[in-house]
């Protein structure tokens, strides 16, 4: 079951219906497409981007337009092993909860729903790149709770898919079932 702090609980929320659908929370151990979730457990309409395929900038564009209107957000590794070298899991989903410029770099702002396992490279807790003024600023703190910062270069190194949930409340949705003869 996942941890979640101030205004973080949608993820705590969605797991355990997203468990019941998959028959179990090891199911769920290994992220599949975070838009499957989204799918499924919303009416939003969702998008699913290549991290990998996409053009640096324009995904730093989608990325920053996501989080003015206030699209639910997410990320996930690959398979590779190589991921593990910097503290993340291969195949696992995380939530993106924000894109801040600090000290001039894209920054993003990342959380494991487990809510354990972070990052462990540039902008992790332990980096020097933060002051106790900006750990203040940002409200980060030095404790393995699955909140953790990536710079844009590292994020776009590791990390293959961002899934959108487009939600807003003027927007309305209809799904249709297909009967199949």
């Amino acid at each position: 079951m996942s941890k979640s702090e101030e205004n973080k609980i949608w993820v705590t929320l969605m797991e355990r219906p997203w468990a019941k659908v998959n028959g179990n929370y090891i199911r769920i151990v290994c992220g599949r497409s975070p838009n499957e979730v989204f799918d499924i457990l919303t009416e939003a309409y969702s998008e699913e981007v290549a991290v990998k395929l996409s053009v640096k900038d324009s995904l730093l564009n989608i990325l920053i337009d996501g989080e003015k209107k206030g699209f639910a957000m997410t990320t996930s590794t690959s398979g590779d092993d190589d991921v593990e070298d910097v503290g993340l899991s291969p195949r696992h989903a995380f939530t993106v909860l924000g894109i801040h410029e600090i000290k001039g770099e894209k920054v993003i702002r990342l959380r494991n729903p487990c809510g354990e396992g972070e990052f462990n490279g540039a902008w992790s807790d332990n980096s020097s790149k933060w002051t106790e003024e900006l750990k203040k600023q940002y409200k980060y703190y030095e404790k393995e709770d699955g909140d953790f910062f990536m710079g844009y270069k590292d994020f776009m190194a590791y990390l293959v898919t961002m899934g959108f949930a487009k939600l807003h409340p003027k927007w309305s949705s209809t799904k249709l079932k297909v009967k199949k003869n």
